[in-house]
């Protein structure tokens, strides 16, 4: 395996604050609510709570007013945000948390020794290791103790010195992209609680990244925001997530498909999630450019079996390992607890109701028993009826026989009727078959009617035109006979004789052959 070599050899002055080179100025942060963004540069962000927003984009959270830009960096160390006092007074009085004097006792056998066992899960020693925001140095310690050449990096001087006094390990000051590292130069960079605080995570991981060899991993713990969930919800089920919501220093809060997206937009698309010992509220996992390879435990045995230290830690993970068995019976065992305290508190809670209810059964038990023996009275009665019933149906078995019977009968009748049904229907279909034609023939008829009633009618004018003339011509005629003395002596004499001769007369004189008889 490759040796390491000490990993302070190729690192120009770890505990002396390297001056920002003019090229590498952090990026402003606005603390307006207007031109707050995602880091995967949506700028469409929905409201969260009061103060945070949701990138739908990537699912992550993104604080809406954030600190001005001189919070990141510490000058003053009794007055910067991360400076001593962050951890003196921030940490112990706001969240209540144990000293960093208590911690650096405390964190060892827990949180450190978590994070160890699964960083020698996929990195063995030797290699070089490098943590960010290692607080108190313990994890450093613990990696150097396995046979890593670790280092840490703080903010703080004073936390500088006090890790590098406390637990003897060297540290760097100052933001990592002022650190003189050698690219592709680190196995394994841990961030542990350091994600979230980045005001360019891009920037750093990337960077971070850059320091890493091809198979180099990232190991991280950060605060899970559980993705889809409502701020609301979360309130009314006190979820734990909710103390992750520090608006005073937690910048991107991710949910798993973020933190995803956001390495592989990096180069590093190969992420392993791991338990993380808070789980209520933390995700951890690791992440690389190639794909991980996990280590055996047979393995792991092997290599810190070469060292001295490397043993104290193999003792403690075969402890951890005993412990975390023990731990899971005493975690059944207390949730069992739990839940039979939480049955006898419901049973008590409920005693005086099931004795209410109890004293009320005892009063209807009589009632009850009336019913009961009513019951019984209508049983009798009933047996009664069904005796009564078994006669009847004899008797209506024999109509129902007489039924079948006469069901040929009625089903020739039937069909008796189904046949003349069908002759009157064809008798009715040639009835309006034949409607049509005596239909024409009334129309033809009325035609027939109307011409000999035109016939007449020009007849008739005919004739009244003819006795017209007729009139007119007697009248003319009239007048000429009526002068002579001896025609009106004749008329008068013989009124037929001269009427007759008259028509003669006219016939004649319509034919042209009459002459003058004067």
């Amino acid at each position: 395996m490759e040796d390491s070599g000490n990993f302070l050899e190729k690192m120009e002055k770890p505990l002396t604050r390297v001056k920002k080179p003019p090229d590498k100025k952090p990026q402003e942060v606005q603390n307006t609510a207007s031109s707050v963004h995602c880091w995967c540069g949506n700028e469409r962000l929905e409201r969260f709570s009061p103060e945070y927003m949701r990138c739908p984009v990537c699912e992550t959270l993104v604080l809406e007013r954030w600190p001005p830009p001189k919070t990141f960096r510490v000058v003053d160390d009794r007055r910067d945000f991360y400076g001593q006092t962050y951890y003196q007074s921030h940490l112990t009085g706001d969240y209540n948390y144990p000293s960093i004097e208590e911690r650096s006792r405390t964190d060892l056998p827990e949180r450190c020794l978590h994070w160890l066992k699964y960083a020698l899960k996929y990195k063995l020693p030797p290699g070089k290791a490098l943590e960010l925001g290692c607080a108190h140095g313990g994890f450093v310690a613990m990696l150097k103790w396995a046979g890593f050449d670790a280092a840490g990096l703080e903010m703080s001087p004073w936390l500088v010195e006090f890790a590098r006094s406390t637990f003897g390990i060297p540290m760097f000051l100052g933001p990592v992209e002022e650190q003189k590292i050698e690219s592709r130069s680190i196995d394994l960079i841990a961030l542990m609680d350091v994600l979230e605080h980045l005001p360019d995570p891009t920037r750093t991981m990337g960077y971070c990244l850059s320091l890493l060899k091809a198979n180099g991993i990232l190991l991280i713990q950060t605060p899970h925001y559980p993705e889809g969930k409502k701020y609301d919800a979360m309130v009314k089920e006190n979820d734990p997530f909710l103390i992750q919501l520090k608006s005073t220093e937690h910048l991107y809060l991710f949910s798993k498909s973020s933190v995803r997206e956001f390495f592989r937009r990096l180069g590093a698309k190969y992420i392993e999630f791991e338990p993380a010992i808070f789980f209520q509220y933390d995700m951890f996992f690791a992440v690389g450019a190639k794909q991980l390879l996990e280590s055996p435990d047979n393995r792991v045995v092997d290599v810190l079996s070469k060292k001295p230290d490397s043993r104290l830690i193999q003792a403690l993970l075969d402890i951890d390992s005993r412990f975390t068995s023990q731990r899971g019976d005493t975690d059944a065992l207390r949730t069992e607890r739990d839940r039979l305290q939480s049955l006898y508190d419901e049973l008590l809670a409920n005693r005086d109701v099931h004795r209410e209810a109890y004293e009320k059964m005892e009063k209807e038990r009589d009632h009850y028993q009336q019913l009961y023996d009513d019951t019984l009275k209508d049983r009798d009665a009933l047996r009664d009826a069904y005796e009564k019933m078994e006669k009847e149906r004899d008797k209506y078995q024999v109509l129902y026989n007489e039924t079948l019977e006469n069901r040929n009968f009625y089903q020739q009748a039937y069909d008796s009727v189904v046949k003349e049904r069908d002759h009157f229907q064809k008798l009715y279909n040639d009835t309006l078959e034949n409607r049509d034609y005596y239909r024409k023939a009334y129309e033809a008829m009325e035609d027939d009617r109307d011409r000999w009633q035109n016939l007449y009618n020009a007849k008739h004018q005919e004739h009244e035109k003819m006795r017209e003339e007729l009139g007119r011509e007697i009248r003319r005629i009239g007048d000429e006979l009526q002068s002579e003395h001896a025609s009106r002596i004749f008329l008068l004499e013989h009124p037929m004789g001269y009427i007759g001769e008259l028509f003669r007369f006219i016939m004649k004189k319509r034919r042209g052959d009459l002459r003058d008889k004067n």
